[in-house]
């Protein structure tokens, strides 16, 4: 409500599909919110890529993705691995490592895999 006070629109949110949806559909499905930032990442690898094969690379403080794109597109996948929980649903395919630029081991070291 207080958005609109303000006089702005009302929020839409990404979905890990890559589309965006309405603030209350989006909180009707929660799910369709798991890996959404990895998605916008790989939507900014797609519109970089400009119709060409492309893998895209996204560090962050804490996990690094990976995403690969085929004709400018990232690829699809069936759902969102969380651990050792699979989430069934559209989703991009990004592939998410818990190493990023904050996330170095304690000795100085890094360790990926």
């Amino acid at each position: 409500a207080s958005l609109r006070v303000a006089g702005l629109p009302d929020p839409w949110l990404m979905r890990a599909e890559g589309g965006i949806a309405p603030l209350a559909e989006a909180l009707a499905r929660p799910l369709g919110l798991v890996g959404s930032g990895p998605a916008a990442g790989a939507l900014a690898v797609a519109r970089a890529a400009a119709g060409c094969d492309a893998i895209g690379l996204d560090i962050g403080s804490t996990t690094t993705e990976i995403s690969l794109h085929r004709a400018g597109a990232p690829l699809a996948a069936r759902g969102v691995g969380l651990g050792e929980l699979w989430l069934r649903g559209a989703a991009l395919d990004v592939e998410s490592l818990a190493f990023g630029g904050d996330g170095g081991r304690p000795d100085g070291w890094a360790a990926i895999g």
